[in-house]
């Protein structure tokens, strides 16, 4: 087992003594709607962390991302909602809040909400998610 955390200490970074929390953080960035069919927040996304960016994703009920790839390591974090995530030919895994899946660079995926709610999930990608790491695998109109 490892060390026990000191009271106060759980949640901060060793450069930084303040906590950050991501709702927040995620509520003062624009979200918007894309191509893909989702809606995306960047949350952190710079040049001068080169390293990794995060997302949160949200799918409303109903409704299937286009199958894409990219071509950095992603990491599905599942907040809320209930979805049927489908990687490359496996024929799609049930997710729910508390998942984390890890999707290798290069893997058709797309993610459908199989809810009543909204579907919301932190994607984090290694290393950072730039626009041409995305690949549309889709034929526009399907």
């Amino acid at each position: 087992m490892g060390e026990e955390i000191p009271p106060g200490v759980a949640g901060k970074s060793p450069v930084c003594s303040e906590t950050v929390d991501l709702d927040t953080l995620a509520g003062s960035v624009p979200e918007v709607w894309t191509s893909e069919r989702c809606f995306i927040t960047e949350v952190l996304n710079q040049e001068n962390t080169p390293g990794v960016s995060l997302a949160l994703c949200r799918v409303p009920a109903g409704i299937t991302t286009q199958w894409h790839r990219l071509s950095v390591s992603e990491w599905y974090l599942i907040r809320q909602g209930e979805g049927l995530l489908e990687l490359a030919q496996d024929p799609g895994r049930r997710v729910g809040p508390g998942d984390n899946i890890l999707i290798a660079p290069g893997t058709p995926q797309r993610i459908t909400n199989t809810g009543s709610e909204d579907l919301r999930f932190y994607c984090l990608c290694q290393p950072r998610f730039r626009p041409e790491c995305y690949e549309a695998l889709e034929v526009s109109g399907a």
